[in-house]
């Protein structure tokens, strides 16, 4: 399944992508045009190939 986090600024939502990137992370950043203006948001997609380790290593990345 696809998990979106939304966060609404382009800004944060950039950041974060490059946060989780820098952590073996791959997300997408959807932004405008292909939403609408202030509700940009990360796109986490879920398979059945991510281990308990990747999503606990995800869930630790997203947690300040």
């Amino acid at each position: 399944p696809i998990v979106p986090i939304m966060l609404k600024e382009e800004t944060s939502t950039l950041a974060l992508k490059l946060k989780l990137y820098d952590q073996n992370i791959l997300v997408s950043a959807i932004r405008p045009p292909t939403v609408p203006p202030h509700t940009s948001r990360i796109r986490i997609a879920l398979t059945l190939t991510h281990s308990e380790e990747d999503i606990k290593h995800l869930k630790e990345a997203l947690v300040p």
